[in-house]
């Protein structure tokens, strides 16, 4: 972030980062707690209060937070103290010209200044249609006719925290609807490529059937008619290439943050000067006249080395 931002203001960059005096076992320390998944859950679906609260706003004060997947715990507290807060997380259409960051803030007028950048349905849709007609180039999948395709999921990953229960899930949380599930037809489960360990899945859909073809192409095809997960980006996905799409927990339920769940997908643009001059406009003065660079083609997806099954749709396919 530091050459766009320096490109349109003179306040200083800082970097933020669990290291030094700000360690995990302090911040933990300040709520009471022991570093665990299962503490960091609890802090993660908050409330956040007292000494860890207080630490979070002194280190903020007088600052704009621009943070990547900040848990809506520590937005509200910096919410609560007029620190504004503009935080983005990988947004669910990941096979775009670039992987998208979903923007969000915690302030109105910053808010109504990304929508200016946001993704078009129409790009989504086009590019649904480019992935379909690839998809007839390769090698045949065999999905039955009305399939369920079940996605798991990284049990560590901040989709799995219920801010609702206020911990983390998992597959035997969701047994009855994956019973409910099986009376639509036949089910069809794909493990999560970072997930090896996926025996609890194995295990409630029993006679259904593994599959690790390619998400994209399996979204595809035209036997497919559901996904469902708990709460994957895939099933997001899945709506766009027209499929029924089945979230079995609502990751955002009780988050009071306006707009937090309305994230709005960018692509690119926040890596060039002109999205953070008009974005920063309504807390800071900032330069008008500043580069508009363009959106490169996977910048972010090749950057952090992970494309989520991109590649592999992407590649060119020869025919015998």
């Amino acid at each position: 972030m530091a050459p766009p931002l320096a490109a349109v203001t003179d306040l200083p960059v800082q970097r933020l980062a669990c290291e030094g005096n700000l360690s995990m076992d302090a911040l933990y320390s300040d709520a009471g707690l022991t570093p665990s998944l299962d503490a960091w859950a609890d802090l993660f679906a908050g409330p956040i209060e007292g000494r860890l609260a207080g630490r979070i706003v002194d280190l903020c004060r007088d600052a704009i937070v621009i943070s990547i997947e900040l848990p809506p715990s520590v937005a509200e507290v910096l919410r609560s103290a007029d620190v504004p807060v503009i935080d983005a997380a990988v947004d669910a259409h990941r096979f775009l010209y670039d992987i998208p960051l979903a923007w969000r803030s915690t302030v109105a007028n910053v808010r109504e200044a990304i929508g200016a950048f946001r993704v078009s349905s129409f790009e989504i849709r086009r590019r649904v249609g480019q992935i379909k007609a690839k998809a007839r180039w390769l090698a045949p999948i065999d999905v039955p006719p009305k399939a369920t395709l079940v996605l798991d999921q990284v049990p560590t990953d901040s989709a799995m925290i219920d801010p609702v229960r206020r911990r983390r899930v998992c597959w035997t949380d969701y047994s009855d609807a994956l019973e409910r599930l099986r009376r639509c037809g036949p089910i069809v489960w794909r493990p999560h490529p970072s997930n090896p360990q996926s025996g609890d899945m194995a295990k409630l859909l029993r006679e259904a059937t593994q599959s690790n073809a390619n998400i994209y192409q399996l979204l595809s095809h035209d036997h497919l008619s559901r996904v469902a997960a708990i709460s994957s980006g895939g099933v997001v996905e899945a709506r766009a290439f027209g499929k029924e799409g089945i979230h079995l927990m609502d990751r955002y339920a009780g988050i009071a943050i306006e707009g937090w769940r309305d994230a709005a997908p960018v692509v690119g643009h926040w890596l060039s000067p002109h999205f953070w001059s008009a974005v920063l406009d309504p807390l800071i003065d900032t330069r008008r006249h500043v580069p508009t660079l363009p959106v490169e083609k996977d910048f972010l997806r090749r950057s952090v080395n992970c494309d989520w099954g991109f590649g592999w749709i992407d590649q060119v396919v020869v025919r015998d």
